[in-house]
């Protein structure tokens, strides 16, 4: 079965479900172009149709609009979902369309952005996401537009609809430093854990609420001190946080990350972390091939004209997909989790990032869309016997052990 046989099944899952439901596929399988040949059939067939495009970001915003003008569809509309809920002021909706298309609908389910479904009039609903969470989000999708069709990753890639690709789990061992600094906070952590019997809910309850606080102290022999309990939940939620920073601004991860491009300097690479500080070192270190692309980024003049904070990221994504361009590093933080899509990448580096399998799903998806002949490469670089090593099994459980490999070195990289 070829992707456009597929994409053809997906349309008629959800046309099977009245037109209500969401497709879940993985990221580069081409989400966006089943929705438009959902539109062109419906089109085709003689309804008058309108749609309107729900987006999280403006990059996206422009992609979707680009794509519509490519395929040549009329009253298509693409709005961020922050315009949307700006507009709405509660009461009447801001306009009706007959096909609502929530894309990347698993952001559209906070208690503000879940307002959205009041906002708009719709008669039908074709919801897009890379992975529904594992999370209360579930419950919103389902009561909306639940998953009516699923394309895994493994899947699409079997079936050629992705480039081949291999993921490369690089353990590495943390400095000196690092490694005090982080045994020195997980010491910390468990005297203040301790507390509350190892039991995370027991330590966010103390800390909102009063009573439980009270019971809980008495019960612990500390009767009437809620400050000194309450003292040591903070601790706890300090000491996490402390750790995470240390285990995402890594100086040895920064350093390992640093040679892999080395290794590799031709390679159209994209690196991921989860601290813009991180991303802007990592850029520094290759200061005529690297762009920083991240929420952070600043206006600046270039050539003698300023490019405002839209521009310039608009101005990185260019020089990254100029093949004249020495530009050939992206470094970023989470900006580009999702909604890109840049051709012909090799290359993705996960220097840190969240035990979510969506968010691997979305960044893998950055470096595999389709191209003959191209194995693209995954290496996510994680610290060995830290909280770093239990995130990376969290991401990665949905994942079939065909597709990973465990390294020490990068000399095991083999197949660039």
């Amino acid at each position: 079965m070829n992707r456009d046989q597929r994409q053809a099944e997906n349309i008629e899952a959800w046309k099977k479900a009245g037109c209500e439901g969401t497709i879940e596929a993985c990221t580069g399988y081409g989400k966006t172009r089943t929705a438009i040949k959902a539109l062109k059939r419906m089109k085709d067939a003689g309804y008058d149709v309108s749609a309107l495009v729900v987006v999280p970001t403006n990059y996206l915003e422009s992609q979707w609009k680009e794509r519509i003008k490519k395929f040549g569809l009329k009253r298509v509309d693409v709005k961020t979902v922050q315009s949307i809920i700006r507009d709405y002021s509660g009461g009447s909706p801001i306009g009706k369309w007959n096909v609502l298309i929530p894309d990347e609908i698993h952001k559209y389910v906070a208690e503000e952005f879940g307002k959205l479904y009041n906002a708009v009039e719709y008669d039908a609903v074709l919801g897009l996401t890379a992975t529904v969470p594992d999370d209360e989000r579930a419950d919103i999708i389902e009561k909306y537009a639940p998953v009516v069709d699923r394309v895994t990753v493994t899947e699409a890639k079997e079936n050629d609809w992705v480039s081949d690709f291999v993921i490369y789990q690089y353990g590495v061992q943390l400095n000196h430093q690092e490694q005090d600094q982080y045994d020195a906070l997980t010491d910390k952590f468990y005297k203040n854990f301790s507390w509350f019997s190892h039991d995370w809910p027991k330590v966010t309850k103390c800390l909102n609420d009063d009573k439980f606080c009270a019971r809980w102290a008495a019960k612990q022999g500390i009767h009437g001190q809620t400050g000194r309990l309450k003292g040591h939940a903070s601790r706890v939620m300090s000491t996490v946080q402390d750790r995470k920073s240390l285990l995402y601004q890594s100086e040895t991860k920064l350093d390992v990350a640093e040679k892999i491009l080395q290794r590799f300097p031709d390679k159209l690479t994209i690196a991921f972390s989860e601290r813009t500080s991180f991303a802007d070192a990592l850029a520094d270190r290759f200061p005529d091939r690297a762009f920083a692309y991240h929420s952070n980024i600043e206006g600046q003049e270039v050539d003698g004209e300023y490019y405002g904070v839209e521009r310039m990221k608009e101005r990185g994504i260019d020089l990254f997909s100029d093949p004249s361009s020495e530009v050939n590093i992206l470094s970023t933080a989470r900006a580009l989790d999702m909604g890109v899509d840049i051709e012909n990448m090799d290359l993705g580096i996960i220097t840190s990032a969240s035990s979510k399998s969506l968010q691997a799903i979305q960044r893998i998806g950055r470096v595999i869309r389709h191209q003959e002949n191209k194995t693209a490469i995954i290496v996510d670089i994680f610290a060995e016997d830290t909280q770093d090593e239990f995130w990376l099994q969290g991401r990665y459980k949905d994942f079939p052990d065909s597709l990973i490999k465990r390294i020490s070195t990068i000399n095991e990289i083999d197949h660039l």
